[in-house]
């Protein structure tokens, strides 16, 4: 107690575990995915990738969903074979575009008509990387 009150969450003592559990709980796991560029272009071929911008301390734009037939789908075909790890999942966020970070650059890149190169940086809670 606090001059009568109750001591602010800030001043009640935490075990170490438990800060700990905080600390470890806010790492992320950042990995590059790299979809077009390779020599080949990806303009008439669609992502299969259903994203939402996020307003938090990440950032970014959140993965709702991947189609069945797309360029992320067959990214994570490939990749399954070697690590399942960077798999583009339901989830993940891109943080960012090719030089874009800020939500609106992104978006504009990953539903732009010109797409030459196309270089994703995704980021997901480390407790879900494994």
């Amino acid at each position: 107690r606090l001059c009568g009150r109750r001591s602010p969450p800030a001043f009640v003592p935490r075990s170490f575990e438990a800060k700990v559990r905080d600390v470890l709980s806010g790492l992320r796991c950042e990995f590059h995915v790299f979809l077009c560029g390779d020599g080949t272009s990806c303009v008439p071929q669609r992502l299969g990738l259903q994203v939402r911008p996020v307003r938090d301390a990440v950032g970014g734009l959140v993965v709702s969903s991947i189609d069945d037939d797309g360029l992320v789908a067959r990214h994570n075909e490939r990749v399954a074979a070697t690590s399942s790890a960077f798999e583009v999942r339901v989830g993940d966020r891109i943080v960012r575009a090719n030089d874009a970070t800020a939500a609106g650059m992104m978006l504009e890149i990953l539903t732009g008509s010109s797409r030459a190169r196309l270089d994703l940086l995704l980021s997901r809670a480390a407790a879900q990387a494994a």
